[in-house]
């Protein structure tokens, strides 16, 4: 990716070659929360809540993260995407959990999810001034 000029890769279950095996809310939730990225805030990524990624040291070092949860994910892509790295993406295959139990609870992250669009958002507005 960095070959292609990228400063962060994210592996999308939701463009051609990806998948992911997961119940139907939660894809709508996940659509749902990209789609909010892309549109209000120009994120070109199709899967902005997958946590498979990379990046390069440098925009990792840059970022200030105040998630300690599953909220890192879209925190970390979405304040990359404000500070004007460049975002790629590679298909990624998602499998379903085949033994445990998840630890994301979808109603408390989607909240702490909308939390973090918000926040980003304003902090894309007061760039803008």
């Amino acid at each position: 990716a960095e070959a292609e000029g990228c400063d962060g890769t994210i592996g999308s279950r939701y463009m051609k070659g990806g998948s992911a095996e997961i119940i139907l809310w939660k894809r709508i939730a996940s659509n749902g929360f990209t789609s909010l990225a892309r549109l209000f805030l120009g994120v070109k990524v199709h899967d902005i809540t997958n946590s498979f990624r990379a990046f390069r040291k440098e925009v990792f070092d840059s970022i200030n993260i105040e998630s300690g949860d599953f909220g890192i994910s879209p925190e970390f892509a979405l304040k990359a995407h404000n500070n004007g790295y460049r975002l790629c993406e590679v298909s990624a295959v998602h499998r379903d959990r085949v033994k445990g139990t998840a630890k994301f609870r979808m109603f408390r992250m989607g909240r702490r999810y909308f939390h973090i669009f918000l926040k980003a958002l304003a902090s894309k507005i007061s760039r803008k001034e």
